[in-house]
């Protein structure tokens, strides 16, 4: 796959101004969390995809598109900010357990 220099139709490096090393996040204390950092850090995943240059949304978005899912099931299924995407690779992390709007836990991992 080529090198992602678009998104949305926009060069990233018209947009992203990103310094190595300056605005670094500090890392959570793991202790302080009720959840597995670690479980659910490897659930995350960059996503990127290429669509056709004739399909009907390749004049606006572009034909790169890139982003990041949280893997919800065994079989594959991530979750994105544009809805769920099923992997065609077999995956090498374990799904995150889903809450509930109460933030009560529905099948979480620890």
């Amino acid at each position: 796959m080529a090198k992602i220099t678009r998104t949305n139709g926009h060069r990233l490096d018209d947009i992203a101004h990103i310094q190595p090393g300056v605005g670094a996040l500090e890392s959570p204390d793991p202790d302080e969390l009720d959840f597995d950092l670690d479980a659910v850090s490897a659930a995350v995943a960059s996503l990127s995809a290429e669509v056709p240059p004739d399909a009907v949304t390749a004049q606006t978005p572009g034909t790169e598109r890139a982003g990041n899912g949280v893997i919800i099931d065994e079989r594959g299924l991530y979750e994105t900010g544009f809805g769920p995407i099923r992997s065609l690779a077999p995956l090498d992390s374990a799904p995150i357990g889903i809450g509930e709007p109460d933030g009560s836990s529905s099948g979480a991992r620890r």
